[in-house]
């Protein structure tokens, strides 16, 4: 087992429409994580896991931040952050932590303040995002992006891969699936985008990348969407993981791990999944998304392609 995803914070200055721990950040935002039970988790499992990846809410608010990525670093995982921006903005605090992160996600919604901020609902997002990748620029850390596909933002992919590559600093972007959990499922007939639109970009979008140098993955989509790119889909890369968060037992907040090959958030395959060379591997359909769309954009793919040998793998932390 190698991937072990912790929160480890439940602040959070934004209220992303499709945030999928919002039910978390409401319930638990005035109970922190205690840094005594994080930290005893992961000097037990040195030996399993290989990374961290510290996600919240917002991580970078955890009272205990810096310490933690410290001491985490010291027992010997590789660090990654999953970060709207919070407390990066501030130079100072990057300095400090730098020498103990590998990289960090950001999220990136939108090319503009106008569409980045209408996703996170927080009109000072944009800026404290870009000012957070900007404090990196001469700085260590290798930086990440993740944008969430909605029906808001599908057509400006292109136009947000542009806007990234800006940053030279910045290696990798993945383009992730609307999750139906938290606020994603809330609002999901309102947002879901039909994957088709993102089946006939796609192709533009990965030669864009690659011709900019930037790894591009797609998280969540199913593989055979892909085609010949199927590989560029986290379907056929697959690892297993942990995801740990806090829950209630009516007397004490517990940490509760949730083991498994990730991403499998209520996600099903059909009949023509079986008929497809990635069939065991890839995730298949959201259920949510098959009750609306149903499978027709769904095309077995029959062998495997040889992009699969040239797929750029060096972003990769673990």
């Amino acid at each position: 087992m190698e991937y072990n995803d912790f929160h480890i914070s439940y602040q959070c200055p934004n209220k992303c429409l499709f945030c999928s721990s919002a039910e978390c950040i409401e319930r638990f935002k005035t109970y922190s994580v205690k840094f005594e039970k994080i930290f005893a988790i992961l000097k037990k499992k040195t030996r399993i896991f290989k990374g961290v990846n510290f996600s919240g809410g917002e991580p970078t608010l955890s009272p205990f931040f810096q310490r933690l990525i410290k001491e985490t670093k010291n027992l010997g995982y590789k660090i990654c952050i999953g970060s709207g921006g919070g407390r990066f903005s501030d130079k100072k605090f990057c300095e400090q932590a730098a020498p103990f992160i590998d990289a960090i996600c950001f999220s990136v919604h939108g090319h503009k303040a106008i569409l980045h901020n209408f996703h996170t609902k927080n009109k000072e997002s944009f800026k404290r995002l870009v000012k957070a990748i900007k404090n990196f620029e001469d700085l260590p850390t290798r930086l990440f992006t993740n944008t969430v596909v909605t029906k808001y933002n599908i057509d400006f992919l292109k136009d947000i891969l542009k806007f990234i590559i800006k940053f030279k600093k910045i290696e990798q972007a993945e383009i992730s699936n609307l999750v139906p959990e938290g606020r994603g499922l809330r609002n999901y007939d309102r947002l879901v985008a039909d994957i088709n639109i993102l089946k006939k970009k796609a192709p533009a979008l990965i030669e864009f990348a690659n011709k900019n140098n930037l790894i591009l993955k797609f998280f969540g989509f199913p593989a055979c969407i892909f085609g010949e790119y199927a590989v560029y889909s986290n379907g056929p890369v697959l690892q297993e993981g942990s995801n740990i968060e806090q829950t209630h037992n009516k007397v004490n907040f517990l940490l509760q791990e949730d083991k498994g090959y990730y991403p499998n958030q209520k996600r099903i395959k059909t009949g023509k999944c079986q008929r497809c060379f990635y069939g065991n591997i890839c995730g298949g359909l959201f259920e949510e998304y098959y009750s609306i769309f149903g499978d027709k954009q769904l095309e077995p793919i029959k062998k495997q392609h040889h992009h699969l040998a040239s797929y750029p793998r060096k972003a990769f932390l673990v």
